[in-house]
């Protein structure tokens, strides 16, 4: 399968009235919040349950040590983040980009996409030439964003919980290296 191509260029800090920049560390209490609070709505939707639900906050600070998180502001929605997701540098040129979570009240605002974008970025800054995420089918809303942002499916897959629950792994190419149909 083909990869999307998406030349483009390094991000403002504002875009679209959204502000996202990388997560230090000690902020890893603050990313696990946002998570969880964005993540509740899948609460009782999903079978088997998302594994963010279980997950701590030194889990995310073991993900982080693997990678890294971002934060996302929103002009004028005050002083506190409104999302955050979390990246890890993979070999084979890849960037795996994961728990991208935006605040239910700030949603459609274009956060999930900048932050994307600024992962994005990362990658290339990291001479990662593909992002790749992975979506629960059952969560169609999820897919047609990424599929809007340019990601590709590029295989689908039972999930290893449950067999009858299916996720898809999406891929989009940043950089790098030519894409292989």
């Amino acid at each position: 399968m083909r990869v999307p191509s998406n030349p483009t260029s390094a991000r403002r800090p504002y875009h679209g009235g959204v502000r996202v920049r990388k997560a230090r560390p000690a902020e890893a209490p603050l990313v696990h919040r946002i998570m969880q609070e964005a993540f509740g709505e899948y609460l009782g939707r999903l079978d088997p349950p998302s594994g963010a639900h279980a997950e701590t906050t030194d889990d995310v600070v073991a993900a982080m040590a693997r990678g890294g998180a971002v934060l996302a502001w929103l002009e004028g929605a005050g002083d506190d983040p409104v999302g955050s997701a979390r990246y890890e540098l993979r070999e084979a040129g890849i960037l795996y980009a994961s728990r991208v979570a935006v605040l239910p009240g700030q949603r459609g605002r274009g956060v999930a996409r900048e932050m994307m974008a600024y992962i994005e970025q990362i990658a290339r800054e990291s001479r990662r030439h593909t992002v790749e995420v992975g979506v629960r089918l059952q969560l169609p809303e999820n897919l047609a964003l990424y599929e809007r942002l340019g990601y590709a499916i590029e295989s689908v897959h039972e999930h290893p919980r449950n067999p009858t629950a299916r996720y898809a792994t999406l891929l989009k190419r940043v950089g790098g290296p030519a894409a292989r149909s």
